[in-house]
């Protein structure tokens, strides 16, 4: 192998290519240490391989090996002539290059030459792969055929090509009972259960394994002998075993997805795909060839590189604008002050809903190319919370600045509200500890604080009602009159109701149906405040659901945050003024923002969370708050059905569905989803149905000031998609205007349940008509689409009411109506099974944060009357079932016993079920006794008979 090596390596050398590598070994690698191709050492192999071999001279000649040529001027250069500096490191130490160079070092390779070997190696394994290997394979391969009837077993072996594996020897057998020969279907079953765990019942075939023995041919015959047992054992007529069950407790069964049908691709689908498809490349083309193309990339490239012309004489522009000062100059500012600014607007004829406002900052880093959001959107990481603010607080202008930081905001077109500001998410931990402290201060729990935060946020209200109102048109469009019914004067109404009851409310109860001996340790009800909240608050009623869960927690004097919907931001900045201004700071917070601003809310421990809103998002806050074991309100939607049977009014059903159902343009969770009509009563119903319309929006629903419009674009483009999706009829409506997010109400006349206007909640003004055949089909069809509804509104006879609020549960009713009940405020208000969790609203807005502790008072005397419950307990035992033990008024068999007590209290009670009963009862007995004893004195006494 040396004498291979030094060939190769004196090959490499010979090349002419290689002959400047000398050099470079000789002037660099040799100074420093002794390497194998130094000028010395080649000289001295060269020479003596030409004197030796004159063949290999002439061969070297022939190449161009010009290393004699060389040879001198490398030789002047010898390192070894170069004697290194003496310094303290190499101080008495020998020379580094010795006189002499043995033989036997010289079969050294240096790193190229091993590499250039390896790859030689390499490229020699590949050929003799290419050579013999390939072909060879090539003429064994054969085509795979898949096993006959006749083989029913399949043996799978395991083979390693190189060293030998621990698994080489392992052999598999696979066989589907089915393909046997002559097993019936009982003994089929009877294999399987044989095989125990080594059956997959989802492909039905039997694998089993041997590796006992030290060769394949061993381990197969094993297993073939293992089948054969297995199949006379299941042929034997002795034990089927068919009153054992299948065990498939070994296997883990994958769930296999179910697509619905319209998923499926038919050719009549993929053809309409392709015609789509194909149309719409045509319209790309044409757009493209037209210019209709627009290059968002290439507009702000070519924006951020064009410089604002400024006339004005400033000395410099900077970042932040507003007037600021650098280098010791003035700066202008471009930008129209507030007060020019809402006089340039009132000079204006246009009146938009919303402004976007486009800004750049030239002095930071280049725009990424993200897109902000409309509503509380939120800044990049690296801008100030002060900075950001900054650019919120001012005017919009429509035009591109030299500030901030390239986002979109929706800036409210109004003179009285303030636009939208996010709540720092590094700020709202602080926020919430200032509400537990405040709680453990205990200063929210006297009755005196609760009614004076009470009565201070209803003058908050009173005095920012204007603003309100403006708040309210500018988020929902919602009229004046709609504002003032359902936000305005609702929230202050409910504030006055507790103010005037929120003594009696917190008052001990005494605890009902307690037994005479321990009636006497005073047992009782304490109402206690159950700790620091959080209320998120919705979007369709924003004051409202905001408010009235906030006035239940002030009433029961617990402390809290409120986050109002960011769907809403007009609204939430009105609200954020009125609980900064009215109420106590330390205890009440207002945090504004999306869903990081939300999430950073449910990071923080709470005593009970208060969320109004969709059921999606109402999991993962009671998921969320399942970690800490915190109690949850939540008040869900449903798809809540209105019936109407065969003897309802169609006047009044009419009339009160649809303005329950368009009322603030149909954003109500509470209001039908659906409507199920007796075919008897259709055409009268559907008739009618027009003629209010007609009656409500007499110039129609988009000229009329008293209807509102869709929160935003993304809820309107999901109402016009379920609309598109539908197979019903239209009735009326179905008109939209995307511009102002404008939805007509629409009636829609649609023949199956599986309709998606039925099985999708709208939350919009569409009203699906589904008629049915009678009642009994009218029960079922509202059990299978939502089974606990919000809501559920019956028309009809008292009988027919009372029958499917007995069959259909929801969580509030309306008869003959459309949810009355939720109007009122005073009238407990809340969902059940998927449309919510508990309850609210009036009395029950107190009780929802307010914790009933159980509390009993033992007075000293009594320790003689409790010493039979301690120990020792010999002898006491009969004497504590004496006092203690109640006898049951019912027998085995579970008839009530009418005994002796029973008859006495009937004649004492007069045959009343109750105390108040007994007492009327006596009552009017001495009344008939008193006027029969006058009409006797009166008449000369008693006649002559009853004498």
């Amino acid at each position: 192998m040396a004498t291979a090596l030094q060939g190769f390596s004196r090959a490499a050398r010979g090349c002419q290519c290689r002959c400047s590598k000398y050099y470079y070994q000789a002037q660099l690698i040799g100074p420093l240490r002794t390497f194998s191709l130094s000028a010395i050492r080649t000289k001295t192999a060269t020479n003596d391989a030409v004197d030796g071999n004159p063949e290999f001279a002439a061969r070297a000649q022939a190449l161009g090996l010009r290393i004699a040529r060389r040879l001198p001027r490398l030789q002047e250069s010898d390192p070894r002539a170069k004697k290194p500096k003496q310094t303290f490191m190499n101080m008495g130490e020998p020379e580094p290059f010795e006189d002499d160079f043995p033989e036997e070092e010289e079969d050294d390779i240096s790193t190229i030459g091993h590499q250039e070997l390896e790859h030689h190696r390499e490229m020699r394994e590949y050929a003799r792969l290419a050579a013999w290997e390939m072909p060879l394979l090539a003429k064994m391969a054969k085509p795979f055929e898949p096993p006959t009837i006749d083989t029913p077993l399949r043996f799978r072996y395991t083979t390693y090509m190189g060293e030998q594996h621990p698994a080489e020897k392992k052999v598999v057998v696979e066989l589907c009972p089915s393909d046997m020969p002559n097993l019936t279907s009982v003994q089929m079953d009877k294999m399987k259960k044989l095989v125990g765990s080594r059956y997959n019942p989802e492909t039905d075939i039997i694998r089993m394994s041997c590796e006992m023995f030290e060769t394949q041919a061993q381990n197969k015959r094993y297993l073939g002998d293992l089948v054969d047992e297995l199949l006379e054992e299941a042929r034997d007529p002795t034990d089927t075993f068919e009153d054992v069950p299948l065990d498939t407790r070994h296997h883990v069964f994958k769930e296999k997805p179910k697509f619905p049908k319209e998923w499926r691709l038919t050719e009549e689908r993929r053809a309409e795909l392709e015609a789509s498809r194909a149309l719409a490349k045509q319209k790309d083309e044409q757009r493209l060839l037209s210019g209709g193309v627009v290059d968002g990339i290439k507009q702000i490239d070519d924006a951020m590189s064009k410089r604002v012309e400024i006339k004005l004489p400033i000395a410099e522009m900077v970042a932040a604008g507003k007037g600021k000062t650098t280098k010791g100059k003035r700066v202008a500012d471009l930008r129209p002050s507030p007060a020019k600014w809402r006089t340039m607007r009132a000079k204006s004829t246009f009146r938009p809903r919303s402004i976007k406002t486009s800004v750049y900052n030239s002095s930071t880093a280049p725009m990424g190319g993200e897109a902000g959001r409309t509503q509380g959107a939120r800044t990049d990481a690296g801008m100030a919370t002060e900075h950001r603010r900054d650019q919120l607080r001012r005017p919009p202008l429509g035009i591109t600045c030299l500030y901030g930081t390239l986002r979109s905001y929706s800036i409210m077109a109004t003179s009285k509200t303030v636009p939208f500001e996010v709540t720092p998410i590094e700020h709202i931990p602080d926020l919430v500890h200032q509400a537990q402290a405040a709680f453990r201060s205990q200063k929210t729990k006297p009755i005196e604080y609760r009614l004076h935060q009470l009565r201070k946020l209803y003058w908050g209200i009173a005095d920012n009602q204007e603003v309100l109102v403006e708040a309210l048109k500018s988020d929902l469009r919602k009229s004046e009159y709609e504002s003032f019914l359902s936000e305005i004067i609702w929230c202050q109404n409910d504030i006055i109701f507790m103010s005037k009851n929120l003594a009696k409310f917190m008052k001990d109860e005494p605890a009902p149906h307690i037994a005479f001996t321990n009636s006497l340790l005073n047992p009782r009800i304490r109402k206690e405040p159950i700790g620091t909240i959080l209320i998120i608050g919705a979007y369709n009623f924003p004051l409202q659901l905001s408010i009235a869960p906030l006035i239940g927690a002030i009433a029961a004097g617990c402390p809290g945050v409120l986050k109002p919907s960011e769907v809403a931001p007009a609204t939430a900045m009105v609200l954020k003024k009125i609980i900064e201004e009215s109420l106590d700071t330390t205890a009440y917070k207002v945090v504004n923002g999306g869903v990081p601003e939300t999430t950073a809310l449910l990071n923080e421990k709470w005593d009970k969370i208060f969320y109004t809103g969709n059921a999606t998002v109402g999991k993962i806050i009671a998921k969320k708050a399942a970690e800490t074991l915190t109690p949850v309100l939540l008040e869900l939607g449903g798809l809540n059905p209105a019936i109407i049977t065969k003897n309802a009014d169609p006047y009044l059903a009419a009339r009160r569905l649809l303005w329950a159902k368009f009322h603030n343009a149909g954003q109500v969770c509470i209001s039908q989803n659906y409507i199920l009509v007796d075919k008897e009563i259709l055409p009268a119903f559907l008739e009618q149905m027009k003629i209010a319309m007609n009656s409500f929006y007499p110039n129609g629903a988009k000229n009329s000031p008293d209807y509102s419009r869709i929160i935003n674009h993304r809820h309107f483009l999901r109402i016009k998609k379920m609309l598109d999706e539908t197979n019903g009829k239209i009735i009326f409506g179905g008109e939209m205007d995307e511009a102002e997010n404008f939805i007509a109400p629409t009636v829609v006349l649609v023949n199956d349940m599986e309709d998606s206007l039925i099985k999708d909640e709208s939350f919009g003004p569409l009203i699906p008509v589904l008629p049915v055949d009678n009642i009994d089909e009218a029960i079922r069809i509202a059990n299978e689409v939502d089974s606990t509804p919000l809501g559920m509104y019956p028309f009809g006879t008292k009988a027919e009411t009372n029958r499917l609020l007995n069959e259909i549960t929801s969580g509030g009713a309306s008869v003959n109506d459309g949810y009355f009940h939720g109007s009122i405020n005073t009238l407990a208000f809340g969902g059940v099974g998927g449309s919510g969790q508990g309850n609210y609203r009036g009395k029950a807005s107190f009780d929802a944060f307010t914790h009933r502790r159980a509390v009993t008072t033992t007075p000293g005397w009594m320790e003689k009357l409790l010493d039979i419950r301690y120990p020792p307990y010999t002898g006491k035992l009969k004497q504590y079932k004496r006092m203690g033990e109640l006898k049951p008024d019912f027998d085995r068999n579970g008839n009530k016993v009418k005994g002796l007590g029973y008859w006495a209290g009937f004649i004492f009670s007069l045959g009343g079920k109750s105390i108040k009963d007994a007492v009327a009862r006596w009552i009017i007995l001495a009344l008939i006794a008193v006027g029969g004893k006058k009409y006797t004195d009166l008449n000369g006494g008693l006649a002559s008979y009853l004498k």
